[in-house]
């Protein structure tokens, strides 16, 4: 955030000062991860791994409990009549929690200049079929903040999915400023 301090003396002279300052949203952050390399399919185990982080980029050394969803996010198009006999297409997405779970977060441990997570799990889920999903973790710090961190996950299969279509004759435009 930004702290302005303006000051107006005796002769209507002002003085302002301006303070950039840093505050964290909560105590840490959560981190998430599923292993590495995994190609996920139907009934496979997905491991998700959380581990809670300070703003100094420190880890925090007791475990934190998260609460988790699995999120299948799938797209339902449409064909939709335009101007003149213009077709074209129009994509919703539709997003279902099919898992939910508790947790902790995993210790980590110092590895040369980094620190890594041994094996273990936070939370597990199963996905029934193909498709797009999130994984998405969320815990409380003492204050009662509420800290979320989400992770794409793809399972590959024999299923019919739908995926976001886009109109090959439309642009989204998006501004590089809130205010021009």
């Amino acid at each position: 955030g930004v702290l302005t301090v303006e000051v107006t003396d005796i002769n209507q002279q002002t003085v302002s000062e301006s303070q950039l300052f840093v505050r964290d949203a909560a105590d840490f952050y959560l981190g998430l991860a599923v292993p590495e390399g995994a190609v996920f399919r139907p009934g496979d185990d997905i491991a998700g791994r959380a581990i809670a982080i300070q703003p100094n980029g420190k880890p925090i050394t007791q475990s934190v409990e998260v609460s988790a969803e699995l999120i299948h996010v799938r797209f339902e198009t449409v064909r939709v009549q335009g101007a003149g006999q213009a077709v074209s297409f129009r994509s919703e997405k539709v997003e279902e929690v099919v898992g939910k779970a508790t947790g902790r977060t995993l210790q980590t441990v110092r590895v040369n200049e980094g620190w890594e997570v041994r094996d273990g799990a936070s939370v597990n889920f199963k996905a029934a079929k193909a498709g797009q999903y999130r994984l998405r973790v969320t815990a409380k710090d003492a204050a009662g903040r509420e800290v979320a961190s989400e992770l794409r996950v793809f399972v590959s299969g024999e299923d019919e999915i739908a995926w976001d279509y886009r109109n090959p004759a439309q642009l989204d435009l998006v501004a590089d400023k809130a205010e021009y």
